[in-house]
Order: structure tokens, then C-alpha cells, then sequence
């Protein structure tokens, strides 16, 4: 063995070593519990080890700024993920199947509910469905009479900034589950949870048909990672309906 590998490999060694056994992070959270651990260690206990010059806490740093953030790591395809150095295939499949359980976890705590009593879960899955794409993606969440979700579905996706969205095909989905009401969901790549004029005309363009056919439109959702707005919330609804009645206004007087 080249001597100044051998060195090197000790003096890794002797610095992991080095820390407090309480410190470690599988050690801490056997003492703790998990809920202690920052997201590098966290991520540490799930890769185990590193390599020859870099310990696993270095390679979950390294994880952590290529994805820019713990959020950023169920983007990351498994190709991304074994390009950080210590990170194989085998590792990378593991990685994946955490965020996937966590986000099933996330549907199943809300899927029996009536999620306009337990919104927080709700918001918590709809991040963990689109909260961290790159597009903006428009979902539609269908209910039964007891606001439970009986299913849910990614009509359309756009681009950075938009999403056109079909009225039409929008309803013609709810008709098709047989649904007694919906939750309109999309998301804001930008990170800002405003609503655009473009979110006000068309949750007022539905919410006019909806009452039309007897249908029930019980909130409008718009996300990004880390934050939310309800519709239901900021009492949004009224001023979608007058958006859309002023601009129908506007063409009939234009006409």
C-alpha cells in the first residue's frame, strides 16, 4: 500500500474515532431517538459508510449540497445520486424507497379522513406529490360525501411558470368518479404561493361551472416545499367569482 494512502486511511479513521461515541450518529439516535438527528445524519445512518478519505457524515454533506437542500433528494434520479462519490447503486435504490415510503405514509394518514378537518396532513402530502417539481403540475383531488379522498389525479402539467388547465376535462374527471366534491391543487416552482391572475380566473371559471352542475369545489391548494396557500383559508373564493364576472363584463362590453 502506497504509505501516504496508508497515513492518510489512519488519519480518517482516527478523526471518526475521535467523536464522541454519543455523537455519532447512529449512537445518538439509539440514545435519543431519531427525531435529534439533523438531516446529515440522518441521511448518514441510512448510507452507513463512506470511503477511503471521506466519512459518511462528509458524503451526506456532499449529498445534501448537490441537491440543495434534503427536499431536493427524491428529485434526484438514481444516476444523480451515484454520481456523488460513495453513493452505489444499492445505496441509491435505498435512498428512493425511503422518500417513497415516506410519501405513501403521508397519503395513507390522510386517505380515511375528511381533509378539510385535517388540513395540515393533507397540505403535507400534496407537498410530498408536487410541492418539489420543477413544473408547475395542476392536481385534482376527488371526495366522497364525507370529504374522504376516493381518488386524485395530475391533470395537467405546464412549465416553470404555467399550467394550462381544461375546464372541461377537469369535470369530466370528477363526472367519470362519481364524485360529491373536489380539491384543486397546484404548485409554484418560483417558490412563491401568491396566487397569479391566471389561479384566480380559473378557479373562478370552475367554481361557476361547478355550481352549475351541482358540484362542490371545497378549496384551492397552491404549494411549493416549504409553504402553502388555501383558497378556503384566505376566503378567496367570492373575489375568483367576481374575477371571472368582470372579465365576462369586459368582452360583453367589448362586443
Amino acid at each position: 500500500m502506497n504509505s501516504g494512502l496508508f497515513y492518510l486511511e489512519r488519519l480518517v479513521n482516527k478523526m471518526i474515532n475521535d467523536i464522541p461515541e454519543k455523537d455519532k450518529p447512529r449512537e445518538k439516535a439509539l440514545r435519543y431517538g431519531m427525531n435529534v438527528l439533523s438531516a446529515k445524519e440522518l441521511l448518514a445512518v441510512l448510507l452507513r459508510n463512506g470511503y477511503k478519505g471521506k466519512s459518511v457524515l462528509e458524503v451526506a454533506e456532499e449529498l445534501l449540497h448537490k441537491a440543495g437542500g434534503i427536499q431536493g433528494i427524491p428529485k434526484l434520479s438514481i444516476q444523480e445520486l451515484c454520481s456523488v462519490k460513495g453513493i452505489h447503486t444499492a445505496k441509491a435504490l435505498e435512498l428512493k424507497a425511503c422518500f417513497e415510503l415516506g410519501r405513501r405514509i403521508s397519503f395513507e394518514t390522510v386517505m380515511d379522513e375528511n381533509v378539510m378537518k385535517h388540513q395540515e396532513e393533507l397540505v403535507r402530502w400534496i407537498q410530498n406529490e408536487i410541492g418539489s417539481s420543477l413544473q408547475e403540475q395542476f392536481m385534482v383531488i376527488f371526495l366522497d360525501h364525507f370529504n374522504r379522498i376516493k381518488a386524485h389525479q395530475i391533470l395537467f402539467t405546464g412549465t416553470l411558470d404555467t399550467a394550462q388547465v381544461y375546464p372541461r376535462d377537469v369535470f369530466r374527471e370528477a363526472i367519470l368518479q362519481n364524485c360529491s366534491g373536489m380539491i384543486l391543487a397546484h404548485n409554484h416552482p418560483s417558490g412563491d404561493v401568491a396566487p397569479s391572475r391566471a389561479d384566480l380566473s380559473i378557479t373562478g371559471q370552475l367554481l361557476v361551472l361547478a355550481q352549475m352542475m351541482k358540484m362542490r369545489i371545497l378549496d384551492h391548494i397552491i404549494v411549493t416545499q416549504n409553504d402553502y396557500l388555501s383558497f378556503y383559508n384566505e376566503a378567496l373564493f367570492d373575489e375568483c367569482i367576481q374575477y371571472v364576472t368582470l372579465a365576462t363584463q369586459n368582452i360583453d362590453n367589448f362586443l
